[in-house]
């Protein structure tokens, strides 16, 4: 059985984005309090090589995590746990596709030596934060701006990639 694990990355939008994506949830009359968008990185091993807690000193999974982190720019070894009256949007690129990133991903970190991932790809995590109690309302018009025409561009694009909520 091979192992699988996420890793934040940097951040994935701009300002000027977040604030659009802010003021079309306003306008769907969705309060939000904050807003951020981080690269996620799906990260496939072979047997053992993630069993391991990352922190550990375990040779071969900090290994792969140690490399892994000035390559990606990861911003910790997983994410925290989803905040009280937040929503979490997983983007990432259709099930059963290789994207063109993920392709050439593979190959460098090969080169680099991390012979033991069999598949890197790169995904979006937007994180949203609503007021108390808003949250049932709010996962609502997410979904519903996500099905709109104008909301699409924002979040993905229907054709390569997916969205997969955890709130």
């Amino acid at each position: 059985m091979s192992e699988v694990s996420f890793f934040p990355g940097a951040s994935a939008i701009s300002a000027f984005r977040r604030d659009r994506i802010r003021l079309a949830l306003e306008g769907a009359d969705c309060a939000v309090k904050d807003l951020s968008c981080s690269w996620a990185y799906f990260v496939h091993c072979a047997p053992s090589v993630l069993a391991a807690p990352l922190c550990s000193k375990d040779p071969v999974t900090s290994s792969v995590f140690e490399n892994l982190s000035p390559l990606l720019q990861l911003q910790g070894a997983s994410f925290p746990p989803v905040g009280r009256d937040s929503l979490r949007l997983w983007v990432f690129p259709r099930h059963g596709t290789l994207s063109p990133w993920a392709s050439k991903a593979i190959d460098i970190a090969q080169r680099c030596g991390l012979a033991s991932i069999n598949r890197l790809e790169r995904g979006r995590c937007f994180e949203f934060q609503f007021g108390n109690g808003a949250l049932n309302r709010a996962v609502e018009a997410v979904q519903a701006l996500i099905q709109s025409q104008k909301g699409q561009s924002f979040f993905y694009d229907r054709m390569t990639e997916e969205v997969f909520f955890n709130s």
